[in-house]
């Protein structure tokens, strides 16, 4: 289906596709998005994307290592992107998506 309504980020068209070998368990910074250097992930709430102060920001979600560190095995990314998009879909019947 396609919405035009709806963007998904994939990664900045600045930085390289794949991260050098050795850096390839580290996410990487998006800019405008809170980063922890020291976990390498992206502060969220059951993947809600959060602010500084802890607040979700709308329509902007995680998934994965980004989300919670480069731990688990290809089972553990489907469960962590469904307790994800189950929150996506919540906040959509709410109209919190913008």
């Amino acid at each position: 289906m396609n919405r035009p309504d709806i963007d998904v980020f994939v990664s900045p068209p600045d930085l390289p596709p794949e991260p050098p070998a050795d850096r390839a368990a580290r996410a990487r910074p998006i800019p405008g998005i809170e980063f922890d250097p020291r976990t390498h992930t992206i502060p969220n709430s059951r993947g809600r994307v959060l602010t500084p102060t802890g607040t979700p920001i709308p329509g902007v979600y995680t998934a994965g290592w980004i989300k919670r560190g480069p731990v688990g095995v290809i089972g553990t990314n489907r469960t962590c992107a469904e307790e994800t998009v189950a929150c996506l879909l919540v906040d959509h019947r709410a109209c919190l998506l913008t």
